[in-house]
């Protein structure tokens, strides 16, 4: 089976492009067929291994894992902080139905509240993550949990952060306690805890294209590992998280969460920081989750998801379909929890480790993203970085802009929106 193809001669990209060039008959030529999309790239009618060559494996490789390492990414869960006993009966529902990567968003008052809200959950077990502004408060909580609990600190799992949203310019000034939450963590063992989120989700969420989300986002951890400098540890570049929505463009959104794996890669050796795997948490769209038509959005949710899951995201959180109160919340929930538990038991889509390794198409995609991304990252570094053009509006203006561009094509139908602006529910009234 090795030597299928020795009896055949070998066929190059231009014999491909004459033969395609001959079937279509003078009505169109290759080169019309090619797609000139918002980020700059242009995709090809047809790719070959004579123009993507393979040369980003290695690196992927050491980020994802090599076959025998198959990509098991965590079902999300998120609730914000009410009261310790609906926070709790939330988590366990959750966790009850398959999820395994809980956080919950608020800072609590005592450790008595810290302690009810997360009875009867193994945090040795299930990624924990807590998004809250009392990042130290929190860290003693956890260890007086886990030393009560009789948990190695090791076995935990999970983050403690003030995540920093790259489009609020306020989250960027580093606390003055974050050196000492470091620190707490070293000295106590806590090597699995991630102390730094970063926020990119805004972006797409606010109309910005694939290219904007990787050059943004690595240019606001750009500044933020600057503003870090103080912290010498070789553990440092183990710390971070960041967080990316996903769009309905299928092969881009592989080819960006294969992307963001390049470029940790190649900041931290220009920072020259020791490699540590960046933890990525993937979410579904709000941008394209309109509220016309709302059982559309269970589609775009899973097509988003298979798109995240097989570009590598570590973790993926699947949003409700729809904001309707006519739902029952705990429904909604549910729906969303299946759609990754589907992709999981009954589609085995954890069970290899970069799918998408292979295909042409998406490896150029990977490799001109990132290598575009990188540019301009370069660009914005030299110029001063992220931080004076946020401050300046020139960030919002460039999302602005493909936002506009967005609902333009929306419009003129360029741009399809199932139940929006072709084939809308003819019953709905609302």
């Amino acid at each position: 089976m090795e030597h299928l193809f020795d009896d055949f001669e070998p066929v190059s990209f231009e014999k491909w492009k004459e033969k395609i060039n001959a079937d279509l008959k003078g009505k169109k030529t290759f080169d019309d067929l090619i797609w000139h999309t918002d980020n700059g790239i242009d995709v090809l009618p047809a790719y070959h291994q004579d123009i993507c060559p393979d040369k980003n494996r290695k690196i992927l490789a050491k980020n994802i894992g090599e076959f025998d390492k198959p990509n098991d990414w965590k079902i999300h869960f998120d609730t914000p902080l009410t009261t310790p006993e609906e926070t709790n009966k939330k988590l366990l529902n959750a966790l009850q139905s398959g999820v395994n990567s809980i956080e919950i968003k608020g800072s609590f008052v005592n450790y008595a509240q810290f302690k009810d809200a997360l009875k009867d959950i193994d945090l040795s077990i299930v990624s924990t993550h807590f998004n809250t502004e009392n990042t130290n408060e929190t860290f003693h909580f956890l260890a007086q949990l886990c030393k009560e609990r009789r948990y190695e600190n090791e076995q935990i799992h999970g983050s403690i952060s003030n995540p920093v949203n790259v489009l609020n310019p306020d989250d960027f000034s580093v606390k003055s306690d974050i050196k000492q939450l470091f620190d707490l963590a070293e000295i106590n063992h806590f090597s699995n805890l991630k102390l730094f989120t970063i926020d990119v989700s805004g972006i797409h969420n606010s109309g910005g294209n694939t290219l904007q989300e990787l050059v943004y986002g690595f240019a606001a951890l750009t500044d933020i590992l600057n503003t870090l400098q103080e912290i010498t540890s070789e553990n440092l570049s183990g710390k971070f998280r960041m967080i990316f929505a996903t769009s309905t463009n299928y092969f881009f959104e592989i080819a960006k969460y294969r992307s963001i794996r390049l470029l940790w890669e190649n900041l931290l050796e220009a920072a020259q920081m020791p490699f540590n795997p960046l933890e990525i948490l993937a979410v579904t769209s709000k941008l394209l989750q309109p509220e016309k038509d709302v059982e559309t959005n269970l589609l775009r949710h899973t097509t988003e998801s298979m798109s995240a899951i097989i570009g590598s995201a570590d973790a993926l959180r699947v949003y409700p379909f729809t904001q309707k109160e006519s739902y029952n919340e705990e429904f909604k929930e549910r729906l969303a929890k299946n759609i990754s538990l589907i992709l999981k038991e009954e589609s085995f889509f954890g069970e290899i480790a970069d799918p998408a390794a292979g295909s042409y198409y998406i490896e150029e995609l990977t490799d001109e993203l990132s290598q575009k991304a990188w540019h301009h990252l370069v660009k914005i570094t030299e110029n001063g970085g992220y931080l004076p053009l946020l401050k300046e509006n020139i960030i919002q203006q460039k999302i602005n802009e493909q936002k506009q561009k967005f609902e333009k094509d929306l419009a003129e139908q360029k741009r399809v929106l199932i139940g929006v602006n072709k084939y809308p529910n003819p019953n709905e009234t609302n």
